[in-house]
């Protein structure tokens, strides 16, 4: 019983890390250490002159349900210029089913 509170526990904390919440707490100017230091490393990356754009692909866009999204951070000249969101996509919930003995 204890081992599945402290689980459950887990779980409540690490639905809060999610891409789509942590990507509120980027902003204009930072590097892009800072950046992964917020979000973690990205999935993509791509150059352009001084242009560079990181990607974290089908991330949770919230703790509180499934819907996955696609995330963008631009540089210019190595500092944040602009960030958001792509497509998310819905997704219900798991399938949970109950069993009764």
């Amino acid at each position: 019983m204890k081992k599945n509170l402290l689980a459950s526990l887990a779980l409540l904390l690490l639905a809060g890390c999610t891409t789509g919440e942590k990507i509120h707490n980027v902003q204009t100017g930072m590097t892009k250490a800072q950046v992964i230091d917020v979000l973690g490393t990205p999935d993509g990356d791509a150059v352009e002159g001084n242009k560079e754009q990181i990607q974290y692909s089908n991330r949770l866009a919230s703790g509180w349900g499934w819907d996955k999204g696609d995330y963008y951070v631009t540089f210019v000249d190595g500092k944040v210029v602009q960030y958001g969101s792509g497509q998310i996509r819905s997704a219900g919930a798991p399938v949970t089913g109950i069993v009764v003995f």
